[in-house]
């Protein structure tokens, strides 16, 4: 019985471990306090990264958390900790679970990496503990012990090496990690539309205006995805309801004084986009050109994209991230929507804002179409 408790708790210290290594791995990044960054998941980054920090986390971390777990266990319990590696392997489960089946980023995973890195972590863990725990041998600092730290220098060289190998070798492969995201955007886009395409109806004007939505909302479904929007709603009720404060919510995190269902908020996301391509399009100070038709303004489309994700995100790095998303959604798509052309914005017999009347752009544009400018030309004017 005292047995199965205990392994019982490696269960929920590998979960614990999970979060610790994620935590860490974070400020490591953010505080710059390693040498080498620690590598975090873009969409918009195309590069080559290389993951070697985050690899050797993931295998050394656990093993030099079971040695410490190990030494609490002797000194609180004085006693020696049955198969503590467990905890290990724990962690490395739980760390496919939440990003199998919780996150729901199976696509994007390196599935050879990842069983790389588990076997090795595990097989480390199983050497250490019974080399050292197992056998009761004193595995801490001492003055008096020179033994240990002829062990510490010889573990030090043998990280070195590892080191050195894993960051030359560990490398993400630019053609591979671009069709692992393509796979998930894919994957997500399918499933999604057949769930929210009755309320995204495509733009015959604005083709610019379907493909967005959706990557927003895939954006948003990455960052936050059905679990943590069950602990958000959760959460919603004293922070709307008691503290009267406004939330983000629902698979588009719109901003909001009540609580929303992941419908409500695509609903809401949606009309506000539409009324933001609309106000910037009615905006004079946003024509890119003049034409000899007093009807008809221009309006370049990425200036557009880009001054409507302003609106609904501001958050760094935002923009380039849901672009990303969006070119691929194209892709997926089978269109080319170049956010280079512009759009033809028509106006009534009385001067006002016409939305609904549908020209032939190029026929519009043939007059004039030299003289606008182009995409290198926007950059430096």
């Amino acid at each position: 019985m005292a047995l199965s408790i205990l392994y019982f708790s490696y269960f929920w210290e590998g979960i614990i471990l999970f979060f610790l290594i994620n935590a860490l791995g974070k400020n490591m990044r953010e505080c710059g306090i390693s040498r080498m960054e620690y590598a975090i998941f873009s969409f918009a980054d195309t590069e080559s990264v290389s993951f070697g920090l985050n690899i050797r986390l993931r295998v050394f971390l656990p093993s030099i958390y079971m040695l410490i777990l190990a030494n609490i266990y002797n000194v609180k319990f004085q006693t020696t900790p049955h198969l503590i590696f467990l905890m290990v392997i724990w962690y490395y489960v739980f760390r496919w679970f939440y990003i199998f089946y919780i996150l729901r980023r199976k696509e994007l995973v390196n599935i050879k990496s990842e069983i790389t890195v588990a076997i090795i972590g595990s097989a480390l863990a199983c050497i250490i503990y019974n080399a050292l725990i197992a056998s009761s041998v004193n595995i801490w600092v001492s003055w008096e012990d020179i033994k240990t730290e002829l062990w510490l220098i010889v573990i030090f060289f043998v990280y070195e090496l590892l080191k050195t190998n894993i960051d030359q070798k560990i490398i993400t492969d630019e053609e591979k990690s671009r069709n692992r995201k393509l796979a998930y955007i894919k994957n997500k886009y399918h499933r999604l539309s057949q769930k929210y395409d009755n309320y995204i109806i495509p733009d015959n004007k604005y083709d610019f205006y379907y493909p967005l939505v959706y990557a927003i909302m895939i954006y948003e479904d990455y960052c936050r995805p059905n679990a943590t929007r069950l602990c958000e709603r959760i959460w919603a009720i004293y922070k709307l309801k008691i503290k009267k404060q406004k939330m983000s919510l629902g698979i588009m995190q719109f901003t909001t004084h009540t609580i929303i269902t992941d419908d409500k908020s695509v609903q809401l996301a949606v009309e506000m986009i539409k009324d933001e391509i609309a106000t910037y399009c009615s905006d004079p100070d946003n024509y890119t050109n003049e034409t000899s038709d007093k009807y008809m303004k221009c309006i370049n489309k990425h200036s557009c994209v880009r001054t409507v994700l302003e609106k609904y995100n501001d958050g760094e790095n935002y923009k380039d991230e849901v672009l990303y998303i969006f070119d691929r959604i194209n892709d997926i798509l089978g269109k080319s929507v170049d956010l280079d052309e512009d759009i033809i914005i028509s106006y009534d017999d009385n001067g006002a804002f016409n939305t609904e009347k549908e020209l032939d752009i190029d026929a519009c544009c043939a007059e004039y179409c030299e003289q606008i400018p182009t995409s290198s030309n926007r950059e430096t004017m």
